[in-house]
């Protein structure tokens, strides 16, 4: 039986997109914090989220200094340091 060409692609597109969203990390807001729409406070503010707010962490830059976070069906850059994430019942810095 022949496969369409649509069928595999959705399937190979499906088979990358499940790491990365099992990649994702709970993590909360450290103090109010500052999403902006790039890594960089030079890019414009997308809103600004209370302390103790919860988002998933997409990923880093490899410094550790933005991460790419997802909340509320919304998505922005936040500031590395003001971000913590659950550890053995207890929240701990993200970077350091």
């Amino acid at each position: 039986m022949k496969r369409s060409n649509g069928f595999i692609r959705g399937f190979a597109a499906l088979l990358i997109a499940a790491p990365l969203a099992a990649m994702a990390q709970n993590a909360y807001t450290v103090k109010d914090a500052n999403v902006r729409a790039g890594p960089d406070r030079t890019y414009p503010l997308v809103t600004r989220l209370a302390s103790g707010a919860p988002l998933q962490v997409m990923g880093c830059l490899d410094d550790w200094s933005w991460c790419d976070v997802t909340f509320a069906d919304n998505r922005g850059w936040v500031y590395g340091p003001n971000l913590s994430y659950q550890y053995e019942g207890n929240r701990v810095p993200l970077y350091t």
